[in-house]
């Protein structure tokens, strides 16, 4: 809030929740605009749910909500920038959805939300079969986004064969303005900033690493917006992604080095469908260690945050985020096709993205008829689910410093913590 009347002038600068009803002449305000409004203006409750929309707006720092709310009239637009982005992220939608609307619009509103961020786009009911399916991420800017599209920028650079630092220069510059046009989505914030942290380690030839690169971007977000900590998104981004460097990776190696195949052969005497089939085995035991990782996280933050548990979503995000990755990469490749005026190239990779999306929509809506796939459950206590974070990242950090000794509990704390949450603190149906 920037101005009021002058007794209520305490109120200004104060974060507000606010919902505005716009006339038919009156087009949605951007980032930065200053509006004129009418409404009701009311404190958030001291007290709230746990798990309610009013206790997410007080963990934002959030402490009045405007209701009923109706704009009067425009003081100041939008910066350039920010009306730039907006016109940028309506062409981005119209080139993603040529040709594919009409006949399928419920897959290229999927298109939209996956490339764009436009989640609103949605129905009701892909809203809750993603969420049953423990598959929402795949459908929302999120960090594989913006690493894929990472790869693939960096993959395109190299082509060129530009000195490292104009490389580097051009990637930031695109991958920010992409962030930027999608909405500037925390998530997607906090995935730039760990990509960022990590491409000028490598470009300055520093000894980075992707745990180095996380812990500086969680610190410049923290001191960017503190409230961040208390968010789900924050905390289901990290723990995730620390199950994954700390615990996934580790165990992905050691599962490699355990079950390799061809072992009595040399390496060198193998035919191409040997090599074939130990790359495949070898990707294969990395992204399910991946996936035991990161679902050790995930199924107690659905439980925390969703009312959810989702013991599917294991084998659901095996098979469907290498499949998602490649809607990103024909989403992008329709974008870079559609801005150079290549409509062919548009078309043909629209096509691609809504025939994949058909399958992966499919597969989602019988995979959750599937018995013990998704069950509703809550914690007993509110106290449990918050411990039981601390107690995970305990013992995911505590098997790291001993590189996962096993005379040190070797790999099976962290799922023992998860299973006795889940047997003794948790409340099904």
């Amino acid at each position: 809030m920037i101005g009021t009347d002058p007794h209520l002038a305490d109120l200004i600068g104060q974060k507000v929740f606010y919902s505005l009803r716009l006339e038919d002449d009156v087009s949605s305000p951007l980032l930065t605009a200053e509006i004129d409004t009418l409404g009701v203006l009311e404190p958030l409750p001291l007290q709230s749910e746990p798990n309610s929309f009013e206790n997410y707006l007080s963990d934002s720092g959030i402490t009045f909500q405007f209701r009923r709310g109706q704009v009067i009239g425009k003081t100041q637009l939008a910066s350039a920038y920010r009306r730039f982005c907006a016109r940028t992220a309506d062409r981005f939608d119209h080139i993603l959805k040529l040709g594919v609307a009409e006949k399928r619009p419920e897959l290229a509103n999927i298109t939209s939300a996956i490339l764009l961020g436009r989640k609103a786009e949605l129905s009701d009911k892909q809203d809750e079969l993603f969420m049953q399916s423990g598959t929402m991420h795949l459908f929302a800017i999120s960090g594989l986004h913006i690493g894929v599209i990472a790869l693939a920028i960096h993959a395109l650079l190299l082509i060129t064969r530009l000195p490292r630092f104009w490389r580097f220069g051009i990637s930031f510059i695109a991958l920010g303005l992409y962030v930027a046009i999608t909405g500037n989505t925390p998530s997607a914030v906090r995935a730039f900033a760990m990509v960022t942290l990590l491409q000028t380690s490598y470009l300055f030839r520093l000894s980075g690493n992707p745990l180095s690169a996380l812990t500086a971007s969680a610190l410049i977000v923290l001191c960017i917006a503190p409230e961040q900590l208390f968010t789900a998104s924050f905390q289901m981004s990290y723990g995730i992604v620390t199950a994954i460097l700390l615990l996934g990776l580790p165990l992905g190696e050691r599962m490699n080095l355990r079950w390799s195949l061809f072992e009595l052969i040399p390496e060198s005497t193998w035919n191409i469908s040997q090599k074939i089939f130990a790359t495949v085995w070898r990707g294969f035991l990395a992204t399910l260690a991946i996936g035991l990782s990161s679902i050790l996280f995930s199924m107690l933050a659905g439980v925390q945050y969703f009312g959810l548990l989702t013991p599917g979503a294991l084998l659901a995000n095996l098979i469907l985020i290498p499949i998602a990755s490649l809607v990103i990469l024909s989403g992008m490749a329709s974008l870079l096709c559609g801005l150079i005026g290549f409509t062919t190239g548009t078309l043909l990779f629209n096509h691609a993205a809504v025939l994949i999306l058909a399958g992966i929509d499919g597969a989602i809506r019988q995979f959750v008829t599937w018995p013990g796939v998704y069950h509703a459950a809550t914690f007993k206590a509110e106290w449990i689910g918050p411990w039981a974070f601390v107690v995970l990242l305990g013992t995911i950090f505590y098997g790291y410093a001993t590189r996962w000794d096993l005379n040190r509990g070797g790999w099976w704390p962290p799922f023992i913590v998860v299973a006795i949450t889940l047997i003794f603190g948790v409340n099904f149906g």
